[in-house]
């Protein structure tokens, strides 16, 4: 399956949500679109390429709540380069689920 690496790292991350967005196309063989609200980011997660141009990678962000904010793109050589970064975004959504849970342990907390 192509993409099999990119689609399973993205089962694993922990989004909240994520699809293809639109049709696949020989030019845009993967554009997939992933929600992360305890981050407020939304990605995109596409490959470009085809009729004999070597397939480019990047991952986009942008704020969920401001979808008039420029988003932010890193560019990929290959495959395994855009495991990795999802990788980063794995670790991103972890500490900022670690961090949210201890911010209302803390409020418990102070309640008593």
């Amino acid at each position: 399956m192509r993409f099999s690496e990119i689609k399973q790292k993205l089962y694993q991350i922990g989004f909240d949500d994520f699809c293809q967005a639109g049709s696949v196309s020989k030019f845009h063989p993967m554009n997939i679109v992933a929600e992360c609200r305890v981050l407020n980011l939304q990605f995109w997660v596409c490959a470009d390429g085809g009729y004999g141009v070597l397939e480019t990678y990047h991952i986009s962000e942008r704020p969920l709540n401001n979808y008039m904010a420029p988003a932010k793109r890193t560019n990929f050589r290959t495959q395994a380069e855009v495991v990795t970064a999802l990788e980063g975004i794995r670790l991103r959504i972890v500490e900022a689920q670690r961090l949210s849970s201890g911010e209302e342990n803390l409020n418990t907390d102070k309640e008593n």
